[in-house]
């Protein structure tokens, strides 16, 4: 919850979410059930994680994924370099 908010002007510049066709497969799912499950179809689905999605919808998207908020911007490397670097930067 701390990174969520910590980490939300960072994650507003961001303008593609990780919830590509394999990340939504990791968790057990296919988009168009993810679509589905967010009342939209595949194809409008697929413009709102490859643009840049609202707050609710990236929520809805975390609930239904049962993922962490930085997941969807994130790998788990990616998130211990970013950890690193931002602390390495309060350190000097």
């Amino acid at each position: 919850m701390i990174l969520w908010q910590c980490e939300i002007n960072k994650l507003r510049e961001i303008e593609k979410v990780r919830a590509s066709e394999r990340d939504v497969a990791e968790r057990g799912y296919l988009q168009k059930e993810v679509a589905a499950m967010l009342g939209m179809n595949r194809v409008s689905f697929n413009h709102i994680i490859n643009g840049n999605p609202s707050w609710p919808t990236l929520e809805k998207i975390v609930e239904i994924l049962h993922a962490e908020p930085w997941e969807l911007f994130y790998t788990r490397e990616e998130l211990i370099d970013l950890a690193y670097r931002e602390t390495k930067k309060l350190t000097t």
